[in-house]
């Protein structure tokens, strides 16, 4: 089997790191050689580097008319890039706009992708089932589920077959965090200064309680406790109640003929902590 497929653990298989720190892009581009020139990736322009488990892109673009700075990852090679950055606190300084947490197991013979999709969709999940492309098995098509809604959801699910040797194929089991989740998670990781393996398990826990058969397929990896982190939920209703009554407020205080100095300051404030808070 592939020296990258490891089996029956949890991995990050997919990371992208932000931060308006220049220093921190210079620091970390700085200690990985062999860039090539690569294509933009959404509008950040930047260079490849092809490297043990995976690729990493470093790119450039802007945010909020400031320079802004990506490094994203892929394959095996996420997990290690995230347990370096972790390990030095000059490394910190930025966000995590997505990070994709998989376990990839051996499924049995009669295992099937649309047998799956069907049980999803009778217990009243929103389910994708994309028609295959070229690639074949033997003869059999890789096929992939997906589960939720990617453009709307903070968490999104894949359940797809991979290619391997010494076996048929393999199972990978796939969330896709992003969002506030995805930096409350990366928040909670520099905060102690490691990767917690209890909180990316708990994503392949929920994962794994969708499916009856899928949690068994998944039980050699999910046997231990899990200790799930948890966002705030209630997100879309405080925007709402700031937009619709605290600003007009705040706008006619704002264009009063009164002393306003104080407000326009903390407002200024708010907005700087912000900033810092999104690097």
């Amino acid at each position: 089997m592939s020296d990258y497929i490891k089996l029956n653990t949890v991995r990050l298989d997919y990371l992208t790191l932000t931060s308006f720190d220049s220093g921190w892009f210079s620091m970390l581009r700085g200690e990985i050689d062999g860039a090539v020139p690569a294509s933009a990736v959404g509008g950040y322009v930047g260079h490849r580097i092809d490297i043990e488990g995976g690729t990493i892109f470093f790119g450039t673009g802007f945010q909020r008319g400031r320079s802004h700075f990506m490094v994203s990852c892929s394959g095996e090679a996420s997990h290690n890039l995230a347990s370096h950055v972790l390990s030095d606190e000059r490394l910190h300084n930025c966000a995590c706009s997505r990070m994709d947490v998989q376990a990839t197991v051996i499924p049995p013979d009669d295992w099937s992708q649309k047998n799956l999709r069907n049980r999803l969709e009778k217990n009243g999940k929103t389910v994708g089932f994309p028609t295959p492309k070229g690639e074949t098995i033997e003869g059999r098509k890789l096929e992939t589920v997906y589960v939720g809604q990617r453009s709307k959801s903070d968490r999104f699910y894949r359940i797809y077959m991979k290619e391997a040797e010494g076996v048929d194929y393999v199972l990978r089991f796939e969330v896709e965090l992003k969002k506030r989740r995805s930096r409350a998670i990366w928040s909670h990781f520099t905060d102690n200064g490691r990767i917690f393996a209890d909180v990316l398990l708990a994503e392949i826990q929920k994962m794994a309680q969708m499916d009856k058969k899928a949690s068994a397929l998944l039980a050699p990896v999910i046997s231990g406790d899990a200790r799930p982190l948890r966002v705030r939920s209630n997100e879309g209703d405080t925007m709402r109640w700031i937009l619709l009554d605290v600003m007009p407020i705040i706008e006619r205080l704002i264009l009063s003929h009164g002393n306003r100095s104080a407000l326009v300051d903390a407002l200024y404030a708010a907005l700087e902590k912000g900033e810092v808070s999104q690097l």
